[in-house]
């Protein structure tokens, strides 16, 4: 199920790019974890260590913001949650097809249609 959204998402990536391991690829090491999977568990687990200052799921569940771009969303912070710097986490957005919210209510938030809190099969 998962491994279809991250094949969804990417496919909506701009400029078409061919960066996704195939499903097979994923299955067969299953140490392996998506971005897409690593970005749900962190998102979790940061809220459970009380950090949802720095970045939290959006109140209606349809993305995320990073409250404490400068100040918090440091290295060790991304490295500890997400095991990459801020730079690949910020392209890996990109690749993925997440939408960058400005301005408005939800300012510095992103968004993609399939990436819901608490529906990880969407």
């Amino acid at each position: 199920q998962h491994m279809e959204m991250n094949k969804v998402i990417h496919a909506s990536a701009p400029g078409g790019q061919q960066r996704r391991r195939s499903k097979e690829s994923d299955t067969a090491n299953p140490m392996r974890c998506s971005f897409i999977t690593k970005l749900y568990k962190a998102l979790d687990q940061i809220e459970r260590d009380g950090h949802a200052s720095i970045i939290s799921w959006l109140p209606s569940g349809t993305g995320f913001k990073i409250h404490r771009r400068f100040h918090g969303f440091t290295e060790p912070f991304t490295m500890r949650y997400l095991q990459m710097k801020p730079a690949s986490f910020f392209r890996q957005l990109s690749i993925y097809g997440f939408r960058h919210v400005t301005p408005g209510f939800n300012d510095g938030s992103y968004c993609h249609d399939l990436f819901r809190k608490n529906q990880i099969a969407l």
